[in-house]
């Protein structure tokens, strides 16, 4: 091998982008090829001329062409490997285009961040949760090796949409995780949820000031010494413990029976539709049993 052999991947031109991108393909005017030329980018059309171009039989012809100012360019995803989605680029922002040797298809990819000309857009990135050692429905390696394309399903992934208003994390569950997680906002909405693949979720909502948590089995708020308050499902129990009071500030209205174990004491209207059993004693001069008195 020579030293001095040199790539066949060149760097053709900077570019202005003409147009409104189409995914990841972009109309571009490749400027270092096109210097001295006048009026809108995306009309400017060269004629090519040839005389006496033999054709299949021998005979000289003429034939004329011609050939605008831009070119398309498919998106390369230079230096950012994990990155799924083309910039969203706008007309007018300037992409480095690239080809192999003299190879028609052309690459781009941007420069600069160029904000004071872009736009709204949606970026997404993946990181590829696969092995190249196959397994079997256990997850153990069966000795073989094979490439497999990380897809939603198989990497961990996140996704910024100013467009959609929306920021989503997501993680898998193909290589044993316990459990899946999805993390999302939607500022347009005014929600932020996290959800599992196991039925819980909580959601905030700015838009109806409500905080919603949803569990399969439990749910827990505990403070460091011990206070808690926890809805267990299984029992259909709520259980609030404290180390000193558990302080009720207003009239309380009991729908159920009402059992206490230890010495109550009433200093509020006690409103009670079930039976009261106090095995510890309960004083006050205001409950009523059956029909509330409101």
């Amino acid at each position: 091998m020579l030293d001095n052999r040199e790539s066949k991947f060149k760097f053709f031109s900077l570019g202005i982008v003409v147009g409104t991108p189409y995914g990841d393909m972009i109309t571009v005017c490749p400027i270092e090829e096109l210097t001295m030329a006048n009026g809108p980018i995306d009309k400017i059309r060269e004629e090519f001329k040839v005389n006496n171009l033999p054709d299949a039989t021998g005979v000289l012809k003429s034939a004329t062409t011609s050939a605008t100012a831009t070119i398309q360019a498919r998106w390369l995803p230079f230096a950012t490997p994990n990155r799924v989605t083309a910039p969203n680029v706008c007309a007018n922002e300037t992409v480095m285009i690239v080809r192999y040797a003299d190879a028609e298809e052309y690459r781009w990819f941007t420069t600069d961040n160029e904000y004071g000309i872009r736009n709204q857009e949606t970026v997404k990135w993946r990181f590829s949760n696969t092995k190249l050692n196959d397994q079997d429905k256990d997850g153990n390696p069966t000795g073989t090796k094979s490439f497999k394309t990380a897809t939603d399903d198989t990497s961990y992934w996140f996704t910024v949409s100013t467009s959609g208003k929306t920021i989503h994390l997501h993680t898998a569950v193909n290589d044993k995780e316990f459990a899946m997680y999805d993390v999302g906002f939607d500022t347009a909405k005014g929600l932020f949820t996290f959800t599992d693949n196991k039925k819980n979720f909580f959601t905030f909502d700015s838009k109806a000031a409500k905080f919603t948590i949803h569990m399969d089995k439990m749910a827990r708020i505990e403070d460091k010494r011990g206070n808690y308050i926890e809805l267990d499902t299984t029992k259909d129990i709520v259980t609030i413990k404290a180390a000193r009071n558990i302080i009720l500030d207003g009239d309380v209205i009991i729908k159920g029976d009402f059992e206490v174990k230890k010495a109550a004491i009433f200093r509020g209207k006690t409103n009670t539709y079930g039976v009261l059993n106090a095995y510890g004693g309960a004083r006050h001069n205001d409950i009523h049993w059956g029909v509330p008195i409101l």
